[in-house]
């Protein structure tokens, strides 16, 4: 007992408590923290903060000041509201949002209002807040970026869908004749992408088709596979066989795009229906499909070259192979997109599994039509594709066909 410092007198009994208010005071001041004692009237009995002297204006009020002679003149009504709700007690917590003048500027302050009560009724109101400025500009930047995004969005969205129109109409129209039906299906991953068939029909008796792939997917490829298409059209209009075809394209993508690591793969077959012979020529594309009529036995046809514009010369082994053809043989062309399609339980089907479900095709009635059946028969219901596919199916017919 005898280390407690008891006040003599009142007097030194005062200046004690004096002391001890300063310093609560003090510690107050040093909070972050915003933190306000508002009167019935309207008026601020203490504010920890509002020494606090901006240029142009303070940020908050001094005792003896409105609380809300410092908020913004747009948001004045809804605080005034607020304090008198928690004021006449017809609510007891009240959370506010609003702005303050600072220094010509604003700053933004959030926070919430609750009544101090003594003897059942409310004597003050005390708000305890913070600067949340920083944080809702950072908020607002960011709602602002994100509509910039949505719209931008939204306009290659619609380009995209532009883009895809115009992919789709570069795709031929089915080959229909009393010797043969060529038709084909295409599924792009992102509505554009680097698949692409052309079918040379000049010729009913000797119709020639290309497909190709160019590397990867999307808006790329598919700007690569326009460019692509048009020099496959030039140069199977002047007549060139496959072979000298894979090597003009090979010098146009090695010269153009190598240093992009832009390449393709390419399969030509060119049909004799007549003669009863296929040509083809392959350029690191999967092998085409060949299903025999009489045995029902599928032949792999493998590429012979290196896929175009890996290499200054594509050409590796025999310029191109022959098979012969026979009416109800069908030929399968397709890009690597479906034979990596994963499927459950066998997973990727790879060549093998894909060859066993076109075998599961009814190839009985050819129409067009028929690519698209062959595909649904892959896909299943359960594959999610990860790349552009696209499958051409060519039916040879006999003459007694009916188409």
């Amino acid at each position: 007992m005898s280390d407690v410092n008891w006040p003599r007198d009142q007097a030194e009994l005062l200046a004690q408590l004096a002391q001890q208010r300063d310093r609560y005071e003090q510690l107050v001041s040093n909070i972050s923290d915003l933190l306000m004692l508002i009167e019935p009237d309207g008026t601020v009995s203490f504010c920890n903060r509002h020494r606090e002297l901006p240029p142009g204006g303070a940020s908050y009020p001094p005792p003896g000041a409105r609380a809300t002679d410092c908020v913004a003149e747009a948001d004045r009504p809804a605080v005034t509201g607020a304090i008198r709700d928690v004021l006449e007690g017809r609510v007891a917590m009240r959370e506010l949002l609003f702005r303050i003048r600072d220094g010509g500027g604003e700053r933004i302050i959030e926070g919430t209002l609750r009544p101090v009560v003594q003897d059942g009724q409310v004597v003050q109101v005390q708000f305890l807040g913070r600067d949340v400025t920083e944080r809702e500009r950072a908020t607002e930047a960011l709602r602002k970026a994100h509509e910039s995004l949505t719209r931008r969005q939204a306009e290659l969205q619609r380009d995209l869908d532009v883009a895809a129109k115009i992919h789709i109409s570069l795709l031929p129209a089915p080959l229909v004749n009393d010797r043969v039906i060529i038709d084909l299906h295409h599924l792009p991953l992102l509505g554009v992408g680097g698949d692409y068939v052309y079918i040379h029909r000049a010729d009913p008796d000797r119709p020639a088709v290309v497909i190709f792939d160019v590397a990867g997917h999307g808006i790329a490829s598919a700007l690569v596979a326009n460019r692509f298409h048009s020099a496959v059209y030039a140069i199977m209009h002047e007549g060139s066989p496959p072979q000298k075809m894979i090597q003009r394209l090979n010098r146009f993508i090695y010269e153009k795009f190598s240093d992009l690591g832009v390449f393709v793969t390419l399969f030509a077959v060119r049909l004799d229906l007549p003669a009863g012979r296929l040509c083809y020529c392959g350029a690191g594309h999967p092998p085409g499909l060949l299903k025999r009529a009489r045995t029902g036995r599928v032949d792999k046809l493998p590429s012979q070259h290196l896929p175009i514009g890996v290499a200054a010369s594509p050409f590796l082994g025999e310029p191109d192979g022959q098979v012969e053809i026979a009416p109800g043989d069908v030929l399968w062309l397709y890009t690597d997109g479906l034979m990596e399609l994963r499927r459950e339980p066998e997973g990727i089907l790879g060549v093998e599994g894909l060859v066993g479900h076109l075998q599961c095709c009814d190839l009985s009635d050819p129409s067009p039509g028929m690519a698209r059946r062959c595909m649904d028969a892959v896909l299943g219901e359960d594959s999610e594709p990860e790349d552009d596919i696209t499958l051409l199916t060519a039916a040879v017919l006999d003459k007694a066909d009916e188409v």
